[in-house]
């Protein structure tokens, strides 16, 4: 799977704790609210920091491509001079 690809999860797992804030205090009311609270909001930064990773991750990916050009170019003009 692409990096691309589990930046949209991340983001949209983000998004999917960040709904369930309210509902998790509404509806556990007799439980406790601010542990319930907590532990959603621990989802979210969670979720978060994956996503970051993930975006960082994807940029990650697309320098070692330049650098993998690179080389190749560079090994293909040490063949073209070594061959005059």
């Amino acid at each position: 799977m692409s990096a691309t690809a589990w930046r949209r999860i991340q983001l949209g797992h983000v998004f999917a704790c960040l709904a369930l804030i309210a509902p998790a205090v509404t509806w556990w009311r007799e439980s406790l609210p601010f542990l319930v609270g907590i532990s959603v909001w621990s989802l979210v930064a969670g979720a978060g920091a994956a996503w970051q990773a993930a975006r960082a991750e994807e940029g990650t990916a697309d320098r070692e491509d330049v650098e993998r050009v690179e080389r190749k170019v560079d090994e293909l003009l040490a063949l073209v001079r070594s061959e005059r």
